[in-house]
């Protein structure tokens, strides 16, 4: 298990168990399965995020595409997944502009496979670019458009799973990315009734504390460990302090795991638990001090009906 133990994963995953607060970065939930429970989650009566994001692209798609008034030539999307959502706005930029590529930007190959034969079913005109990495490879690359702007997309809350200081160094990467007058469109979860959150991360049918518990199973298959999922619990709760919902695995006795991969044993204090997720949620205010702070202006924000969500179009300045 050598590959293992030198892998993104398996180093991720050494220094999270040794750390003194244990945590373990939430990219590494989107294993296979991981994707396809995460998919699962966001049909969810509970989960009203994807929901609220589909209503603004399905009902104010042509309003984005209006806002931007520029001829737009390269579409990006940073963390593509199934490209439901994209379809419709790609449908709707395309409708103005004939000459449109699209480059979707996913970790993952099967969401790059997925979203390629969506986008060849649905929209054959468009050129497709794939780029199959992490962002941070991808934005280093900057292979500019010859003419027209470029239109950048970071959608779902992705922006979340940042701190705010994190997060506004990543947008300042995507600000260096970008040519003056490109656009971002950003998509936020909006600050809300706390009842509402944890509903939507505690539901009914446990698809969330699955999708946390294949984090465990991952380093089993992968790492050689001997977690054992029943001596543990999902744990997932709004933070006032930080605006974010947080999620934890959180050992429910005193316990020690040995990771054979690893040649290393984690011991767990009874309540002790491994740190997976935040996901941040914004205000209005919130949204335009990322923006300034990170070279944009805010062009137009569009909410869906509840004003539960905004995807902000924000623009280089």
């Amino acid at each position: 298990m050598a590959a293992a133990a030198n892998s993104e994963f398996g180093l991720a995953v050494e220094r999270g168990l040794k750390a003194d607060q244990k945590a373990i970065s939430s990219r590494y939930l989107y294993d296979s399965r991981g994707s396809a429970l995460f998919v699962e989650i966001t049909q969810l009566d509970e989960y009203y995020l994807s929901r609220c994001e589909d209503e603004i692209f399905r009902d104010q798609a042509h309003r984005i595409v209006n806002a931007i008034g520029s001829e737009i030539a390269e579409v990006v999307e940073l963390g593509c997944g199934d490209g439901f959502k994209t379809e419709r706005l790609l449908q709707a930029i395309h409708g103005v502009q004939s000459q449109l590529k699209f480059v979707p930007v996913d970790i993952s190959e099967d969401a790059i496979q997925t979203i390629e034969e969506r986008m060849t079913d649905a929209l054959p005109n468009i050129r497709l670019d794939s780029f199959t990495g992490d962002y941070d490879h991808f934005l280093q690359r900057n292979a500019k458009p010859t003419s027209g702007a470029r239109l950048v997309l970071f959608l779902g809350s992705n922006i979340g799973n940042f701190t705010h200081t994190e997060a506004s160094r990543f947008v300042r990467q995507i600000h260096q990315y970008c040519n003056t007058g490109d656009y971002l469109l950003l998509g936020l979860d909006l600050k809300k009734d706390i009842d509402l959150l944890h509903a939507a991360y505690n539901d009914n049918r446990g698809v969330t504390a699955e999708f946390n518990f294949n984090l465990l199973e991952r380093m089993n298959r992968e790492l050689g460990a001997d977690f054992d999922r029943d001596k543990f619990r999902h744990h997932g709760y709004y933070n006032a302090q930080l605006g974010a919902m947080q999620s934890y695995l959180v050992s429910t006795e005193a316990q020690s795991v040995a990771v054979e991969a690893l040649d290393m044993v984690a011991h767990f204090d009874c309540l002790e638990a491994i740190h997976l997720e935040d996901s941040h949620k914004y205000s209005l205010q919130d949204i335009h001090r990322l923006a300034a702070q990170s070279g944009f202006r805010v062009q137009e924000l569009f909410s869906d009906s509840r004003g539960y969500f905004v995807d902000a179009l924000l623009q280089k300045i």
